[in-house]
């Protein structure tokens, strides 16, 4: 047995999904059914078009989603979580740019009970004062903790960059407006948005007709929600230059990097080939932007490149922390690894190792109904449910050649455009190149 020479690699001709089914929720909207797996448990995702794009003030959206967990109008906060203790349930909210999620995760023993305590959540909250001051105040030292992060910094001054610092996508909360928001701002969003927007109920795991009844019954309550046509956001404006932008911290003994910029949305015909690149780039560990400054130069711990996708947008991102001492280095280091993508064709031996990365991740993404849930909820949230894209990025991971990577490159990694948002070190001049 060769024990020295590895095997090849071999890339799956296909990978099999679980699949969704898509079933009416009265005149409330949806469900998305994904029956799989082995144990009895079972997870219930509200989606609502609830994200903080649709607040009126600043904090509201995402304040009001939190407020949800922390007590209904038959429940205290401390009975709610008793209940669910009890029962080995679980209630959780997100808040995105775009989205609110409450997601349920229960037994099937206790599902009818878990349920009524999701409506209650959902429909019911309490929003009481006292529960909203408290919130505010951790949130007020959240932000002002993450505010001395350079990290923070940097990322603030990149997305304002690009979108604007009043767009939804850039604006960025500021001290004054924790004291700004009221009850009555929180009790709005829920009454003109929560309660009046059509939801999503994806329900993954071992789902039959009683999980199906169950959920229709608990949420299909409530005057019939209204099904608006979707209003997409203005599109950032396009730069030629180079910009910089500093965010000073003279205290600060590292530098944050933020270098990037608007790009194509996730349901543009080149985005599946465009992971394939941008893995190559910065997506995993083995990437060129982590073999140099990383490995080669020693100028940081960890850089990574990332595609942000929104719902009416996507921002192509590289991040990394350096010493202040290393700042313009890293900077011209990663200019020079744009321009290598750019010019040179991949080596076919490095674009095998990265197919075989993605296929591996592609795999773990659809393995078992929970993971798969999640797939099917960032394609319901940025590709209006085009569950294909799966399909076309597993397509891209196979068939991607080298040319058609330096093709894309050069169309969309070039330095048109580009951010360079640096935070941390004394005050400069903010430049244009």
């Amino acid at each position: 047995m060769d024990r020295k020479t590895p095997p090849p690699i071999s890339l799956p001709q296909r990978i099999d999904m679980l699949p969704v089914e898509r079933l009416p929720l009265g005149q409330h909207g949806q469900m998305l059914v994904i029956n799989g797996g082995t144990q009895d448990v079972i997870r219930v995702d509200v989606v609502i078009e609830a994200g903080t794009r649709y607040q009126q003030t600043t904090l509201q959206a995402r304040c009001t989603n939190a407020l949800l967990t922390e007590g209904t109008q038959t429940a205290s906060s401390q009975q709610l979580a008793e209940q669910l203790d009890f029962m080995g349930s679980a209630i959780d909210t997100a808040t995105s740019a775009d989205f609110g999620i409450v997601s349920l995760l229960s037994t099937h023993q206790h599902l009818d009970r878990s349920l009524q305590l999701l409506a209650d959540v959902l429909l019911r909250p309490a929003l009481n004062q006292s529960d909203l001051d408290v919130l505010l105040r951790k949130e007020r030292q959240a932000f002002m903790v993450s505010s001395e992060r350079v990290a923070t910094l940097a990322r603030r001054g990149f997305m304002a960059a690009i979108f604007g610092p009043e767009h939804p996508y850039g604006r960025t909360a500021q001290p004054a407006d924790f004291d700004a928001l009221t009850r009555h701002h929180v009790e709005q969003f829920h009454q003109s948005v929560i309660l009046r927007k059509p939801i999503t109920a994806l329900l993954s795991g071992l789902v039959g007709h009683r999980e199906i009844d169950l959920v229709t019954q608990h949420l299909a309550q409530g005057s019939p929600r209204v099904d608006k046509p979707h209003i997409p956001l203005p599109q950032p404006t396009p730069h030629g230059a180079i910009r910089r932008i500093h965010q000073p911290k003279p205290d600060a003994l590292q530098s944050a990097l933020r270098i990037g910029k608007a790009t194509i949305p996730r349901t543009h015909p080149d985005f599946p080939m465009l992971l394939v690149l941008n893995t190559v780039l910065g997506g995993y560990f083995g990437s060129r932007l982590m073999a140099n400054l990383r490995e080669d130069k020693g100028y940081t711990y960890g850089i990574s490149s990332a595609l942000i996708p929104y719902r009416d947008a996507c921002v192509w991102s590289i991040g990394t922390e350096v010493g202040l001492e290393h700042t313009e280095a890293a900077i011209a280091e990663v200019l020079h690894e744009l321009e290598r993508i750019t010019q040179e064709p991949l080596p076919d031996h490095e674009l095998e190792l990265v197919k075989s990365y993605l296929m591996g991740e592609l795999l773990r993404q659809l393995d078992g109904p929970f993971a798969t849930a999640d797939t099917v909820n960032s394609a319901l949230q940025l590709n209006e449910l085009d569950l294909g894209f799966v399909g076309r990025v597993i397509d891209s991971v196979r068939t991607a050649t080298p040319q058609q990577l330096l093709a894309l490159a050069q169309h969309h990694f070039g330095t048109e455009g580009l951010v360079i948002s640096v935070a941390g070190g004394p005050s400069q001049r903010n430049e244009r190149k």
